[in-house]
């Protein structure tokens, strides 16, 4: 069985189960349904907020949120954003070195399978296990390994990418663009050269890759289109 979608429906008496055992006891009902509320009770909200109240202290953690939605910038149609909110409360706990990282996570579309993210990340796997080991700590991705793949696929916590993919310099969101492209390009090679002789798998992975095909796709159009716009200038 795959794992479970995170706009799956969460039951408050199976909240604590979802995360491994932290150092903090269960919170008080009314307590957590205070701190829920502040997110509108917003099931991606509530999978990271039961990380957090593993390992702090529910007034802690109500205090810091009551803080980040004041200071996120409202939307037009619904005011405060708590989904925002949440994953910036998630970061906090972050180390200095994961958080330098995590802009360039914003060139996926929802998430990569392993190799393929740092191929294009060009970071080293030492390097990775402990920014991964964190981001699968506070929630922020989520492993999912398939039978007959080496590799995992790191399905990313739905704000994760848009929110931090700003953060980056046009230059540098370029060059990743490009890295992405190009990546994907050899992986829709491989599928369809690999597609007759080991379907489960490869059509698993384009299952799970197709919105990083697609954009790499667009990337390519996009580009092709800019190039020609640019030669009939110079003509």
């Amino acid at each position: 069985r795959l794992v479970s979608d995170w706009s799956s429906d969460v039951c408050s008496s199976d909240l604590w189960a979802l995360p491994s055992a932290g150092s903090q006891p269960q919170p008080e009902r009314g307590a957590l349904v205070k701190l829920l509320k502040l997110v509108e009770f917003h099931p991606l909200s509530i999978s990271l907020l039961v990380r957090q109240l593993q390992e702090r202290r529910i007034a802690a953690v109500g205090q810091r949120l009551a803080q980040l939605l004041m200071e996120v910038p409202a939307t037009a149609e619904e005011g405060a954003n708590p989904l925002v909110a949440s994953l910036l409360l998630s970061l906090d706990r972050l180390d200095a070195g994961v958080k330098r990282w995590l802009p360039r996570l914003g060139v996926f579309a929802g998430g990569a399978f392993e190799d393929d993210l740092q191929a294009i990340l060009e970071i080293e796997a030492a390097d990775w296990r402990p920014i991964r080991g964190q981001l699968e700590a506070t929630g922020l991705i989520q492993a999912e390994v398939l039978p007959n793949i080496a590799s995992p696929f790191l399905k990313f916590h739905p704000t994760l990418a848009p929110v931090l993919w700003a953060q980056l310099g046009e230059m540098e969101q370029t060059e990743l663009r490009n890295r992405h492209a190009q990546r994907y390009y050899l992986v829709s090679y491989w599928l369809y050269t690999e597609d007759d002789k080991n379907p489960l798998a490869t059509r698993a992975i384009a299952r799970r890759e197709l919105p990083n095909l697609m954009q790499a796709v667009n990337r390519a159009i996009a580009t092709t289109e800019i190039g020609r716009a640019s030669c009939r200038e110079r003509v």
